[in-house]
């Protein structure tokens, strides 16, 4: 896919423009000349944003509209810019507007910025080094966002402390991500242990026990025996007692008959009928210990079965309550372990992908080691210019899919000879990149095309 013209309105210090584009497009002009008004207009429909700031002044809108050809489809693409509202972007193709343009807009996210103040003052390790860890970062995305997924186990706090800012890059990132798996491995480790010892301990405060009887069941039929034997004991009281009570009445009755017919013989009589009284009344008491011992002796029996029941019940319901301790307990074992598991895979796996990046980066040429980027096997420090530009435009080209439109900007080409600019301009043409670019020169603002360009 390819630009070919545009148009913006109100936007920077334009008031009005429509331009042509070629695989080569330098906007040149004095400084303050309104190049970069132009560039971050074109630049705004690439980029995601609403971008208030680029309206001219007393305007309440401004738009930059672009047209690109893939092929035979023709693209026309028109981001208008407002005041008061979101920025509103619209994408026809062939004629036909599309109902949800953001979906295309992948298509125009494929845009790089190529500062060449920065790429020509790489002479700092540190730079080198930002340099190397950027391109790997933004090349290898997909495997960080697996490594993330993998450590956080899709907790948000974790993830949020995982993803990487603005400022860090790759290698410095994934030095974070295996120092976090390390601890986190750590901590795992420490609670599985602390775990463990608490499951044991658990499962050692449980004793042999019939845990399917319903030990509460048991103590209440030992109630009801208990009370079936207290109501037999008074029972038998009561027969035993009403029985020799009936003997000891008769022998009264007896008593007092005899006492009426002789009574010269009262006290002989009164002796023998006391006499047989107190027989009656020994005998019964003897009868009611025999009967009411035997029957407490039960009842004590009973009641002690009642009080292991009790005491078992008891036990029962704590044994319950640890045994289902014991199935947590257990569960967090296995969750832990297996996390712990994770975590431990990822300690080894990490610093292998590590050095698998460092050891297959992407761009020819291109080594580290030991903490030191080169370059043909050059320190940065000792690469000239033209190597610096191609080596740019190589991680410009890996930062764009094939398909789409791979178009860069590049700024401040002024700082180039005729001779690194055509190598640029070279470079970018291999690699099928559409430039635009920014030179500060002595001259009225123009654009200068492919057709107009002579490299001077």
């Amino acid at each position: 896919m390819k630009l070919t013209k545009g148009t913006i309105e109100n936007l920077g210090n334009v008031e009005k423009e429509t331009f042509k584009f070629s695989a080569v497009n330098i906007f040149q002009g004095r400084n303050a000349s309104g190049k970069s008004s132009r560039i971050n207009a074109i630049r705004s429909v690439f980029i995601k944003g609403d971008n208030k700031d680029l309206i001219r002044q007393d305007c309440e809108s401004g738009y930059c509209e672009l047209f690109a050809v893939d092929g035979e489809d023709e693209y026309r693409y028109l981001k208008t810019f407002f005041y008061d509202k979101p920025a509103k972007l619209q994408i026809w193709i062939n004629g036909h507007e599309q109902s949800a343009p953001q979906r295309m807009f992948d298509l125009l996210r494929n845009a790089d910025t190529i500062d060449l103040h920065s790429w020509l003052s790489l002479k700092e390790e540190s730079k080198s080094k930002a340099l190397l860890e950027s391109m790997l970062l933004r090349v290898d995305m997909e495997k960080i966002n697996d490594l993330i997924k993998n450590i956080t186990g899709g907790n948000k706090r974790l993830i949020e402390n995982a993803m990487p800012g603005e400022d860090v890059h790759a290698i410095e990132f994934i030095d974070k991500l295996d120092k976090m798996a390390r601890d986190l491995r750590r901590d795992d480790g420490r609670q599985l242990k602390k775990d463990k010892a608490y499951l044991e301990n658990l499962e050692g405060s449980i004793e042999e026990f019939d845990t399917d009887k319903n030990w509460s069941q048991e103590a209440e039929k030992f109630d009801a025996e208990i009370q079936k034997l207290q109501a037999d004991r008074y029972t038998e009281q009561e027969k035993i007692q009403s029985k020799y009570q009936k003997q000891i009445e008769t022998v009264k009755d007896n008593k007092s008959v005899e006492e009426g017919k002789v009574a010269e013989k009262y006290h002989e009589i009164t002796e023998k009928y006391h006499k047989q009284i107190d027989d009656l009344k020994q005998e019964m008491n003897d009868k009611l210990s025999e009967k009411v011992s035997s029957l407490e002796e039960q009842i004590n029996e009973v009641s002690a079965s009642r009080a292991e029941a009790s005491t078992k019940a008891e036990e029962h319901t704590r044994i319950k309550v640890i045994q289902k301790q014991i199935e947590t307990a257990k569960k967090e074992v296995v969750d832990l372990q297996e996390k712990y598991d994770v975590m431990d895979r990822l300690v080894f796996a990490i610093p292998r992908y590590k050095k698998s990046l460092l050891e297959n980066i992407p761009v020819k040429g291109v080594s580290f080691d030991k903490g030191r980027l080169t370059l043909d096997g050059l320190p940065l420090v000792n690469v000239n210019t033209a190597r610096l530009i191609e080596l740019s435009l190589e991680i410009t080209s890996l930062k764009m899919p094939a398909n789409g439109l791979r178009f860069a900007y590049v700024d401040g080409i002024e700082a180039l000879d005729t001779g690194q600019l055509k190598g640029l301009i070279a470079s970018a043409k291999e690699k099928d990149i559409e430039l635009l670019m920014g030179k500060t020169a002595d001259t009225d603002l123009e654009l200068l095309t492919e057709d107009s360009f002579k490299g001077e």
